[in-house]
């Protein structure tokens, strides 16, 4: 199970939406 991984990678894309607007 992979369930920490997936979190943090969608933490890292929505860090990269808000540092990009």
């Amino acid at each position: 199970k992979k369930f920490k991984q997936e979190i943090q990678q969608k933490i890292k894309e929505v860090a990269k939406e808000k540092t990009e607007n």
